[in-house]
């Protein structure tokens, strides 16, 4: 039987969001045995493609594991305001602004997808493009939907001692239990498949930079320690 090696087809999308991640998202990972992804959304409705008080057909949230997750609103949504599909959650019925928060749980070790968040050589890292962010948690999952991130990582220290996302760190700190944690914040609005996260004992080639205007920039470069030696002349 002859094999079918022709591309596959890419259609584009030509109608726009009925809703936007407008504000910002929010993430935090936790890596524990069990990992866990709390994401907060704020979502407020496309008035210049959808103007009607209410969309159509509802809203839609790819993700391929929807078992694993459970959305909330305060208090756990009850099944019968929201729809569970192979790949999608559905929530019929939402006002024009609204905050969704969506805790999922994942499997980073058994992840040999390469996609998502998955753990390669005792390093946690991601992959979201193309569509790897519907592998992490619910989402908008559209390259014309675009949104500030802002995420929280918590990891042990020991094993994890380096924490990298999006952005620029705001804060950090210990926590019990040997672990700690660090926020990035990204201000410019970006698609989720440039979502990017990284956890794991790497090494760092630092140097600065000095702008213009004065302002003192610091340049880093993260690496496994073996291959410490192979970027310190691009630094």
């Amino acid at each position: 039987m002859k094999e079918n090696n022709a591309p596959r087809t890419i259609r584009s999308m030509t109608i726009a969001p009925a809703y936007l991640d407008r504000n910002h998202g929010s993430g935090c990972a936790y890596f524990r045995p069990v990992h866990r992804c709390h994401y907060v959304l704020q979502i407020v409705r496309n008035l210049k493609r959808w103007p009607m008080r209410r969309a159509p057909a509802g809203t839609q949230w790819r993700q391929p594991d929807p078992d694993r997750a459970a959305a909330r609103r305060q208090s756990a949504l009850d099944e019968q305001h929201y729809q569970l599909h192979d790949e999608w959650l559905v929530i019929p019925s939402v006002p024009a602004r609204f905050t969704l928060t969506i805790d999922t749980r994942i499997d980073p070790k058994a992840n040999t997808s390469l996609e998502g968040l998955y753990l390669s050589k005792g390093m946690y890292c991601t992959q979201c493009e193309a569509e790897g962010f519907r592998k992490i948690t619910y989402y908008l999952d559209r390259p014309d939907v675009m949104a500030t991130f802002r995420t929280r990582v918590e990891a042990d220290k020991q094993t994890c001692p380096v924490l990298l996302s999006n952005g620029n760190p705001v804060a950090r700190g210990d926590l019990a239990d040997g672990r700690h944690f660090v926020v990035w914040e990204d201000p410019f609005k970006k698609p989720c498949y440039l979502f990017a996260l990284v956890a794991g004992d790497l090494a760092v080639v630092e140097d600065h930079f000095v702008t213009r205007s004065g302002r003192k920039v610091l340049l880093q470069i993260f690496v496994e320690p073996h291959d410490l030696d192979n970027v310190i002349m691009w630094m």
